[in-house]
């Protein structure tokens, strides 16, 4: 080429301008430049002056000086060209003028002398301007430069290039580039500076980069160092390569030691718009990655770890010592595709969220990135999660879960949870919107046993323990939304209880439905729900019942999702039916509300009968937290009358009494995860009971009950009368007494009962019903009975006597039976027996004269002592035998006379009044229990 030149220089000396053209381009055509366009300005004797030459469009240079001697032109040489302007467009290499420069420089086409001693003409560029595009690659560039003699090449350009990719175009700018080279030996340095690497998009995916770098060139094979850093100066990245220039192959590695991220400083943020969203993190970034470069392929393999990893959450925060990643992908450069997987080996990490800590042992996920995230698949993502706490929320639960991300930043997952026995497991779904945070979650739990047949429930979480009594088929479903601004809402929910049952101390059910149904219309609104169920039967305490309909519905106040602060719950109606052994024999109809404030349900409800109406109101609070509470209730005075309301119309037991008066009662329960207890004050206002062996009428008095069930009535309570009939009139009765339950088996102590009798008093003092024993026995002791009323009470007829008595009458109770065992009455003082009986004495004719006499006797017989005993067997026959000593003023000069006589009457009239009395107590006692 240098000889080419030589001779058009010396050419021109004798033909000058127009002739060196025409000869420059025959010339220039031999050696295969078809394209060729010269213009030369003027030649003179020491240099000559181009003003254009094109070989193609590719190449073109403007006002070109060349420098020469006329003796050393005609040896070939010439001293030097300056270039004031150098165009290359390498945009196809393999074409044209390119193609053809290549060719030669390899030795191939025309062949033309080589003169390789001959020394080079030094060469000046001023400005060259390069440029190169297709399809998915554009460069452009400035630069200057000169060539030694000695084929020494230094020169300086500022270029730019830009790459379209399937995430938008990629830009390199104003990168500044020197090169120091040795033609002759092939070798080369190269150095970057002020390179700015960004994302040429309306919202770039991160932000503009800094290059730096040095290259080096020797015998084919090319070195890069490039150091990538933020546009403030924050190192990032170090990359090292390798290139054959020779194969087209070649290798990079990069690397980055402890890029420290803090909450209060640098943040992904400031790299990537994407990242705009993630919350606050402290962290430790480090990495590994190299490349091989194979033809038109790049594959690459790194290890990236973040270490002393802290997330910051709302209400809490994500914690891990070591995340490791593993990522292996390729890029093609031909499309600008790329496919990449992204490992996580092993993590474990920490969750503290509103105090609570849960940990996420041996999570190890899977992804697949195509494009640069146009697409990112969860090929899998799997772990075990636990509650770190003494009351953990729930078992270690084990998740799997895959999905993927579109090039519209919409994340869709698929999950599953279960526990580590398989009794349980819940479906996940859902969908998250990367570039405005939101998203919404679907549950769905299939039906689910829970009770001793499948999962207990405090097997689940402990906070269900108290639930442990519940069985029987759940599912349901649930969906979460999250609004742009990041708070939730409980889109949708519906959960079913089915073949449910409810097992401890105080309530058995069976046939147990619950059906819930639940939503938010938006963030701001409250959480409304509907609840209908119900209970085919039930048991509480041996009282059976029902529970035909269930209707409540609830609405609360949510600050996402999280506990309840306050909300209003509405019992739209409960009925409950009597059972077998069921103390009430109407429908119980109850409505109410709650209101909810923190962890309180105070609660008021109402409960209304087809007789009573409105008779009950219950007003209490319920700690869910603790699960106890306490409740009043008030029953509205009920008024008995004996042409209305009667005790048969609303027990189930047959009483078998009429009451006339009023009963007022008032009662107090409270309960506990260990059970219910409760207790009452009942009064009686003017109360008088008609029975079939008598009345008792006005009685009156406050009984305080300490539990109800079982009746317990610990301290002495009184009741007192105006007046009783049982078989006899009895004056003022008054009875302290006691109730308490052993074994199940009601106990009434009587621990002092009087009332006036036939003119003196009869008490019964620490006597015993035990309902549970075979016989019961109760003393009554008898004060200055008048005895004309006592033998009034026999079948004795004509026997008159007067005086008081005194004494006791042990009483015996078996079952449906009354044994008197032996009763005995003795005189207070003096007295008189009277019997004249006109049929005794024709009866006694033939009995002689001691007969006759003792019926002399009887007539006036005046005593000084007197003593009845009373027997009744079990046979049911009485017995009364009469003992006394004194004497008739009218015979035998007032002989002192002993009397035995033994009178077999019949005593019923009192003793089946007495025995009425008991079986109606013992009957009253036993509802109390079991409602028999």
């Amino acid at each position: 080429m240098a000889l080419l030149v030589a001779v058009l220089l010396a050419l021109a000396l004798f033909f000058r301008a127009t002739a060196l053209e025409i000869a420059a381009k025959i010339a220039l055509n031999a050696y295969g430049f078809d394209e060729v366009s010269l213009s030369i300005r003027s030649v003179g004797t020491g240099n000559i002056r181009i003003e254009n030459l094109s070989l193609s469009d590719q190449i073109s240079v403007n006002n070109v000086t060349v420098a020469y001697r006329p003796l050393s032109l005609l040896s070939g040489q010439i001293d030097g060209v300056n270039i004031e302007e150098l165009r290359l467009d390498i945009s196809n290499p393999d074409q044209g003028a390119l193609k053809r420069i290549s060719e030669m420089a390899d030795g191939e086409g025309a062949s033309v002398d080589k003169d390789t001693k001959r020394p080079y003409p030094e060469m000046q560029l001023q400005k060259g301007i390069i440029v190169a595009e297709n399809a998915n690659f554009f460069l452009s560039g400035s630069f200057t430069g000169n060539l030694s003699s000695d084929q020494r090449v230094k020169a300086e350009s500022v270029f730019q290039a830009r790459v379209e990719t399937a995430a938008g175009p990629i830009l390199l700018e104003n990168t500044e580039f020197s090169i120091e080279a040795d033609i002759a030996a092939q070798s080369a340095a190269v150095e970057l500076s002020e390179g700015v690497f960004r994302h040429d998009v309306d919202r770039p995916d991160w932000a503009p980069l800094s290059l730096t770098g040095t290259g080096q060139l020797v015998d084919g094979n090319a070195t890069v160092q490039v150091a990538l850093q933020t546009s403030e100066g924050k190192p990032l990245a170090q990359v090292e390569g390798h290139y054959e220039t020779a194969t087209g192959n070649g290798n990079v590695q990069a690397s980055l030691s402890r890029l420290s991220f803090r909450r209060d400083g640098f943040q992904p943020s400031d790299l990537s718009r994407y990242a705009a969203n993630l919350p606050l993190f402290d962290g430790n970034l480090n990495f590994t990655a190299k490349a091989e470069i194979a033809g038109k392929a790049v594959v690459y393999q790194a290890e990236i770890e973040m270490s002393s990893l802290y997330v910051e959450l709302g209400d809490g925060g994500v914690s891990s010592e070591r995340f490791p990643i593993e990522i292996n992908g390729r890029y093609l450069l031909e499309d600008g595709t790329q496919d990449t997987k992204v490992t996580v080996p092993k993590l474990d990490a920490v969750l503290s969220y509103v105090g609570q800590e849960f940990a996420v042992k041996d999570l190890a996920a899977s992804l697949d990135i195509v494009n640069l995230a146009e697409t990112v698949k969860l090929a899998s993502l799997d772990g075990i999660v636990t509650h770190n706490a003494a009351t953990t929320y729930f078992p270690p639960l084990l998740f799997s879960a895959s999905g993927e991300m579109k090039g519209s930043q919409e994340v869709s997952i698929s999950s599953s949870v279960r526990d580590e026995m398989g009794k349980f497991d819940l479906d996940l779904a859902a969908q998250y919107q990367i570039e405005n945070g939101s998203g919404n979650v679907s549950l769905c739990l299939p039906p689910t046993t829970i009770g001793s047949q499948g999962i207990m429930p405090s097997g689940f979480s402990s906070l269900l323990k108290q639930m442990d009594s519940l069985s029987g088929v759940m599912k349901g479903q649930a969906k979460i939304t999250r609004e742009n601004d990041g708070k939730l809402v409980l889109s949708a929910m519906e959960a079913e209880l089915s073949d449910g049952g409810w097992q401890d101390v105080d309530i058995e059910a069976k046939g147990l439905t619950l059906a819930i149904t639940a939503n938010q219309a938006d963030a701001d609104a409250p959480v409304r729900a509907d609840i209908v169920g119900k209970a085919g039967s039930a048991r509480f305490r041996e009282q059976g019942i029902a529970i035909p309909h269930l209707e409540a519905s609830f609405e609360a106040e949510h600050q996402n999702l999280q506990a309840v602060q306050s909300g209003l719950l509405t019992l739209s109606k409960l009925t409950i039916a009597p059972g077998d052994g069921a103390l009430f024999k109407e429908i119980q109809t109850v409505t109410g509300t709650g209101r909810l404030r923190e962890n309180d349900l105070d609660f008021t409800l109402d409960a209304t009968t087809d007789f009573l109406g409105s008779y009950l109101e219950i007003t209490g609070r319920h700690s869910l937290s603790s699960s106890d509470g306490r409740a009043q209730l008030k029953v509205k005075p009920i008024s008995f009358a004996k042409d209305g309301l009667q005790l048969a119309d609303l027990v189930s037991f047959d009483a078998g009494v009429i009451l006339d008066g009023q009963v007022t009662t008032d009662a107090t329960a409270s309960w506990t995860t260990s059970g219910l207890n409760s207790s009452a004050e009942v009064l009686l206002d003017n109360l008088s009971v008609e029975a079939s062996g008598g009345s008792v009428s006005n009685m009156n008095g406050k009984v305080h009950i300490d539990e109800l069930l079982p009746l317990t009535i610990s301290t002495p309570q009184e009741i007192t009368a105006e007046t009783a009939v049982a078989g006899i009139p009895l004056k003022e009765p008054v009875i302290r007494f006691r109730v308490l339950t052993e074994d199940g088996d009601p106990q009434l102590f009587i621990d002092r009962m009087a009332l006036g009798l036939v003119g003196g008093t009869a008490v019964i003092n620490e006597a015993v019903i035990d309902t549970g024993a075979e016989t019961n026995r109760i003393e009554v002791q008898l004060t200055s009975l008048d005895l004309e009323e006592v033998m009034a009470l026999s079948n004795v007829e004509e026997l008159v006597a007067t005086g008081k008595v005194s004494g006791r009458v042990p009483l015996v109770f078996g079952g449906k039976r009354l044994i008197v065992d032996e009763a005995l009455l003795a005189a207070d003082g003096p007295g008189v027996l009277k019997m004249s009986s006109e049929a005794a004495r024709r009866a006694l004719e033939g009995g002689g004269e001691q007969a006759m006499l003792l019926l002399d006797i009887l007539e006036n017989f005046q005593y000084s002592e007197l003593s009845i005993e009373i027997v009744k067997t079990q046979s049911g026959e009485d017995t009364v035998k009469l003992h006394a000593e004194g004497a008739n003023p009218e015979i035998e000069n007032n002989r002192p006379v002993v009397l035995n006589i033994n009178l077999t009457t019949s005593l019923d009239k009192i003793f089946n009044t007495v025995l009425e009395g008991y079986l109606l107590s013992e009957k009253a006692l036993r509802a109390t229990v079991d409602g028999r």
